[in-house]
């Protein structure tokens, strides 16, 4: 009994409490239900935001994308894109952030123009790494959109350095010049400003327009002193750099000596002392004053061994430029002796060569060289250049024996063994030790392919080939040296090409194409060049084959010319062919001046002075004075080691003592 009306009791305040629970349900105000589901948003968020900082991506993109599907309307929505987006992209998966970046922008009604510059900014630095031109188009995107909507975020500012530096590294200089002034129009706020003004100050320098630069820089170092800031620094030293680079010395002058006092310790400071020596020296004409600022300088940093010799070096530079050589000279090796381990004593070896040669004197150079070879406390580099420019000096001597062993302790040392072997295989050509000098222009190639671009070379490759009797070789090579459109870009000297077909018609005349050889001479004689010693030789063979054609007053000509070649033998046979035109045509005297020529200065080529002797026998036996030909034909007949020429003499003599 006690139960049942127990359980009764029960049921009506079940029922009761529903009913009360409805009608209080019902009448809940509608912002009240908004603020419990704020809440569960709140709360999802919230679980998201945690795992995504304790860097659990793969959990946290599951509950953010949950939001993004539970929360349509969310005003979270365009943070939780960023989110997910990041998320993706950290847990390796690259294209399904890309897919979110670009849902944001098509499913976000009303984007703030941050956001969106933000965005196409994500999903530039993923095409970055998979497609560079779609990489490219979207930081264009964002430069337009930014400058036509104002946008000044980060993003923004960081897409206007991107594109600027893609298209200065493509050379492409006017549209990267473009992007920067886009940029300072938007007046983006420090230190963005003044990054721009660098960028664009450093490639306006980069063009040489130094002018320019002087006008964008201007208004900025009129308003702002100098600072610990290293961003006014730099701007400051591209200001003093356009105005130095432009012959404002004295103005630059004036801002180097500022940046010297602020930037004693920092690690621009050597470029810094170097412009400020260089602005000082050109603005002050006067020695006196020029030297007490080298003096004042050299004591202000005398326990800076580095800046010491920078100092050093800078001037003998200058002193070089102004044709002091002498002066440079002195304080360069001043330097050498007193820093002989700094590391750019190699660069001031090199400048020291120019300068020596500009007096003219290998003697006291050779004599320091190896000073400086035999010094220990030279570092191996200087010791190593010592023996490249000895080399050199004895190769200029045309002692090429000499010069050898110096190249080939160079040989092994990478930066100067393409120089070194090109002077090897020079040498042994010179020396006529023809297979050396093919087996080292063979690795010398295979080392440098460039190299057989290079006129020299090929010539040097196309003389080695003839000597080898691979004609068709060498003339592909000559042909290349002439013709070739790859070669002719690169500006070849005249004289090469004039070479090539100086050799081109020779091979042509062995082979009795006189046509072809006589246009290949032909070409030597109109090149503009002053190798006359090639125009020389061209007209000896242009004498031949005037000779050949019967043409005697032509070929006369020409001989008179190559007759004055430095070449011995072109000389020798000129004399000798005059001589013979002229005592075809009965002009004894005129033929008799050259065979006394040939005795006079070839005493030593016995054929030709036996072959001189015979036709002076021959001169004089046909002008009526037989003693005197009998003296030149017993003097040919005791000295002479020629059989056939012995011959000859021994019957004209015969001849002429039967004639008596």
């Amino acid at each position: 009994m006690v139960k049942a009306m127990f359980s009764k009791f029960i049921a009506k305040f079940v029922l009761v409490f529903l009913c009360v629970a409805i009608v209080f349900f019902t009448l809940i105000p509608p912002s009240l239900a908004e603020k419990t589901v704020d809440m569960q948003e709140l709360k999802d968020l919230k679980i998201a935001l945690g795992t995504y900082e304790d860097g659990l991506y793969k959990i946290a993109s599951s509950f953010l994308m949950s939001f993004l599907h539970n929360y349509p309307e969310s005003s979270h929505r365009t943070r939780v894109f960023f989110l997910l987006g990041n998320c993706l992209t950290k847990s390796g998966q690259p294209h399904k952030a890309l897919k979110v970046y670009k849902s944001a922008l098509r499913e976000i009604p009303d984007l703030k123009p941050a956001d969106t510059v933000r965005f196409n900014y994500l999903i530039y630095k993923i095409y970055a790494k998979i497609n560079k031109q779609k990489a490219i188009e979207r930081l264009k995107y964002i430069v337009s959109f930014s400058g036509k909507r104002k946008v000044k975020t980060d993003s923004a500012f960081r897409a206007f350095f991107t594109l600027s530096k893609i298209y200065f590294e493509a050379d492409k200089f006017d549209k990267s010049e473009v992007v920067l002034t886009k940029l300072l129009t938007l007046s983006p706020p420090s230190p963005w400003k003044e990054k721009a003004l660098i960028q664009k100050g450093g490639l306006l320098i980069k063009q040489k327009k130094y002018r320019e630069t002087i006008r964008i820089l201007s208004p900025f170092v009129r308003n702002t002193d100098l600072s610990e800031n290293d961003y006014s620094n730099e701007i400051f030293h591209l200001w003093a750099i356009a105005n130095l680079k432009s012959g404002k010395y004295c103005k630059a002058q004036k801002s180097y000596k500022k940046l010297l006092e602020k930037t004693v310790d920092t690690p621009c400071f050597e470029k810094i002392i170097k412009g400020y020596i260089i602005s000082f020296y050109r603005c002050y004409a006067d020695e006196n004053v020029r030297s007490d600022m080298f003096h004042s300088l050299q004591q202000k940093f005398h326990k800076r061994p580095s800046i010491l010799f920078q100092i050093y070096s800078i001037e003998g530079v200058l002193y070089f430029q102004d044709k002091k050589y002498d002066k440079s000279q002195a304080i360069l090796i001043k330097a050498l002796k007193r820093f002989p381990d700094h590391p750019q004593v190699p660069r001031l070896l090199f400048l020291l060569d120019q300068s020596f040669k500009k007096m003219k004197d290998s003697r006291q150079w050779e004599v320091l060289l190896n000073e400086i070879e035999k010094n220990t406390k030279f570092l191996p580099e200087s010791r190593i250049v010592s023996d490249f420019l000895l080399g050199n000096i004895y190769f200029s001597q045309n002692k090429y024996k000499t010069a050898l062993p110096f190249y080939f302790n160079v040989i092994n040392h990478k930066k100067y063994r393409e120089k070194a072997l090109e002077k090897i295989v020079f040498s042994y050509y010179y020396l006529k030790k023809f297979k050396e000098a093919k087996t080292n222009l063979d690795i010398y190639l295979l080392e440098n392919p460039l190299a057989s671009e290079t006129p020299p070379v090929l010539f040097l490759e196309g003389d080695l080939y003839l000597r080898e009797k691979q004609t068709e070789n060498a003339l592909k090579v000559f042909y290349k040296i002439i013709n070739d459109p790859k070669i002719k870009k690169k500006g070849v000297n005249a004289s090469w090409v004039q070479k090539a077909s100086l050799e081109m018609g020779k091979i042509f005349f062995q082979r009795k194409d006189t046509k072809k050889a006589k246009q290949y001479f032909l070409s030597v004689l109109r090149h503009p060049t002053f190798e006359l010693e090639n125009e020389k030789q061209a007209v000896f063979y242009l004498g031949l084959i005037s000779e050949r054609e019967r043409q005697i007053d032509l070929s006369e000509s020409y001989f008179q010319i190559s007759s004055t070649s430095k070449e011995a033998s072109i000389r020798i046979e000129s004399l000798f062919r005059l001589g013979l035109l002229y005592f075809s045509t009965d002009y004894f005297k005129e033929a008799s001046q050259q065979f006394e020529i040939i005795l006079r200065e070839f005493p030593k080529k016995k054929r030709w002075r036996d072959l001189s002797l015979l036709q002076l026998a021959k001169i004089k036996i046909k002008s009526k004075h037989p003693e005197k030909a009998d003296d030149y034909l017993k003097k040919i007949i005791e000295t002479t080691e020629d059989k056939d020429i012995k011959s000859k003499a021994y019957q004209l003599h015969l001849k002429l003592h039967g004639a008596k």
